[in-house]
């Protein structure tokens, strides 16, 4: 019984991730889906009030059941965090009610097969800009039965008042609601086509990243032998001093740049190779994320390592800090992906904080009654509400410099766990980034 629900679990959230990528790469359309149910059922309202002089209590009702669902579509950011995610089954389960059921259903009802035609061929052309084939296909067969069980109970007509209204003013609407996701369509062939150059870019990077290994492996090794002789090397330094030291003489300050020099040249590299090992982990993501090869993770033994591996720059360090007396939990997952979404996010808000000149980094852990949580908070400049949706958007970027692979590899890499991330911010002020794990067994030993 316990494996038959952990599967129709993890089922639903493979469901609910599916609709949310559809959702994203068909341009987010809930806003204008939403602006055109407001428009269409208030000239409806308009429309039916002038030629009856009357409006039925009914029609009201079911009037104010699709506003209602389109202010819960436009108001998606006034939303509880709890049901966020679910805002894109929400979308296709309103657009499924309004366009192939109610169309059914009406066609069932009503002897006017030319005028049903014609709205059956719109409701086709808006569900392919707002969907994918398995997703259109299954709407489309799942409307066309519920209509035929249901053709005969008049109690699940919420909106058949969308099909009542005037061929005229019907046809208008449906042209402007055409237009509007059209306009959205050629918007994305746009993006799409600046997308592709900057992948171009990325892969280049790839291939240079790829190249600079091996000098920097050159590099690391000579240093490496240097640092293994240069103790000789002072020691002989030293008996010559004391034999002549007019002829031999180097500062303290010398002596100790020396010393130091092949130390902190290792630790350069090292930092290099961070760097090329977190660009190379997000351009192949998709070859990365392998659930199958996760194992049980200590989330505070990957935050110490993630702030050991760093590459923290002058005062950087001083400005993170993590709260390690709070309580562990464990995780499926892989350390090094994990690691290389801290080192995103510890990027992103030190930056933002080196831009203003000012603001901490908080790393604490959290306990919720349906996840563990890793928080990472900054108190840097925040995030302008027009970006903070668009944040985790794969390429997109709000810096000029930036090409967008970060926080959307972290989405990914969450979404891999079974987990999600979220973000919160408040303009001038914090940031705060959520990373929530699926509750671990205590059965599972496997553990890194």
């Amino acid at each position: 019984m316990l494996k038959v629900l952990s599967a129709t679990q993890q089922g639903w959230q493979n469901f609910n991730y599916y609709l949310e990528e559809t959702y994203q790469q068909c341009g987010a359309p809930g806003t204008a889906f939403g602006i055109y149910l407001i428009s269409t059922f208030g000239l409806m309202l308009g429309v039916e009030y002038y030629y009856q002089h009357h409006l039925d209590a009914q029609d009201l009702a079911r009037h104010f059941t699709c506003v209602l669902l389109a202010g819960l579509l436009l108001f998606k950011p006034r939303w509880p965090e709890a049901l966020q995610p679910f805002y894109a089954l929400f979308f296709y389960a309103c657009v499924f009610f309004v366009l192939p059921l109610s169309n059914f259903l009406y066609m069932f009802q009503q002897p006017d097969m030319q005028n049903h035609l014609s709205n059956l061929v719109l409701v086709v052309f808006i569900l392919l800009l707002v969907t994918d084939w398995h997703l259109f296909v299954a709407m489309m067969l799942a409307a066309l039965a519920f209509a035929l069980l249901l053709k005969n109970h008049a109690s699940i007509s919420l909106a058949m008042s969308l099909c009542t209204c005037y061929a005229t003013f019907n046809t208008m609407l449906w042209l402007i609601f055409t237009g509007m996701f059209f306009s959205r369509y050629l918007n994305r062939n746009r993006e799409q086509k600046r997308l592709h150059e900057q992948l171009n870019a990325v892969q280049s990077g790839g291939f240079i990243a790829h190249e600079l290994r091996t000098p920097l492996s050159t590099i690391k090794l000579y240093m490496q032998g240097l640092e293994k002789c240069l103790p000789e090397i002072l020691q002989g330094y030293q008996h010559a001093q004391a034999s002549d030291g007019s002829k031999f003489h180097l500062q303290a300050s010398q002596l100790a740049l020396l010393q130091r020099t092949t130390r902190d040249i290792q630790a350069e590299t090292n930092a290099a190779f961070n760097v090329i090992d977190m660009l190379l982990v997000k351009i192949n993501r998709t070859t990365q994320l392998d659930s199958e090869q996760y194992v049980r993770c200590d989330m505070n033994t990957v935050v110490q390592a993630a702030l050991a591996r760093y590459p923290f720059a002058h005062t950087e360090q001083a400005r993170v800090h993590w709260q390690a007396n709070t309580k562990s939990f464990y995780f499926m997952g892989n350390v090094n992906l994990t690691v290389h979404v801290l080192f995103n996010l510890l990027r992103n808000a030190l930056q933002h904080i080196a831009h203003v000149g000012k603001g901490e980094v908080t790393i604490f852990l959290e306990q919720t009654k349906n996840a563990s949580v890793l928080v990472v908070r900054d108190t840097g400049p925040g995030i302008a509400p027009k970006n903070l949706r668009k944040i985790f958007s794969h390429h997109y970027s709000a810096s000029e410099r930036g090409i967008g692979l970060g926080l959307n590899f972290c989405q990914a890499v969450m979404r891999s766990y079974k987990g999600r991330i979220s973000c919160q911010s408040t303009f001038g002020n914090h940031t705060e980034f959520r990373l929530f794990f699926p509750f671990v067994s205590e059965q599972n030993t496997k553990a890194k």
